[in-house]
């Protein structure tokens, strides 16, 4: 299989638009017709409890959908078998016999996040103030990268429903701004931990730790 760019066609009776040099099947790229604008519904609910007269207490809960996420399938990949794949089984062989794989850019991902935020927050105690925030989090979806990546099975997007990409545990130093984190990615709170929302695709899971200053 081959991937040609071609900027300056030149057309003429019985002559391959591509050359000569490849034969084909070809790969090409293609961008749904059907393609919607991707949205994401953010939601959270606090509680915040004053303990004595300098130390408070916060608790929350966050949680995004994002809906019509960008994904990239190949719509003429074969149903999974254990059988060699062959051109012929590629569901689109007969009305385009000279392409292969055809990756199409599509908006039907889909992604979940939620997460458990607290917070003690302690002002002017023997005269220091501080704050420690912690949150637990999690964050899925069915695919969190719409370039270069196809999924496992083109014909069943929520088959690689699970733990989103940058669901990877990373560590700081105490003095950085955040000071433990969990997953900080594309679409996850941009910040140390406290109750930031999540940007644009789901946020992914991320776990914080701030000391006291």
């Amino acid at each position: 299989m081959f991937s040609i760019t071609q900027r300056r066609f030149t057309y003429a009776p019985n002559v391959p638009v591509f050359g000569s040099s490849a034969q084909p099947p070809y790969g090409t790229f293609a961008v749904s017709q059907d393609l919607k604008l991707p949205y994401v519904i953010n939601f959270n609910v606090n509680v915040e409890q004053q303990l004595g007269l300098k130390t408070i207490v916060q608790i929350g809960y966050v949680g995004t959908r994002g809906h019509r996420l960008a994904l990239m399938r190949d719509i003429n990949a074969p149903a999974p078998s254990p059988l060699v794949l062959s051109q012929a089984r590629r569901p689109l062989n007969a009305q385009f016999p000279d392409l292969a794989a055809i990756n199409e850019l599509e908006t039907i991902g889909r992604s979940a996040y939620n997460s458990l935020q607290m917070s003690l927050i302690q002002s002017n105690w023997h005269g220091l103030s501080g704050r420690l925030n912690y949150t637990l989090a999690h964050a899925m979806d069915n695919g969190s990268e719409a370039r270069n990546t196809l999924p496992m099975d083109s014909t069943n997007i929520d088959a690689d429903w699970g733990n989103a990409t940058f669901d990877i545990a990373t560590w700081s130093p105490p003095d950085s701004p955040t000071t433990c984190r969990r997953g900080a990615s594309r679409g996850s709170p941009t910040g140390g931990s406290s109750t930031s929302s999540p940007r644009s695709r789901a946020a992914r899971r991320s776990t914080s730790r701030r000391a006291p200053t």
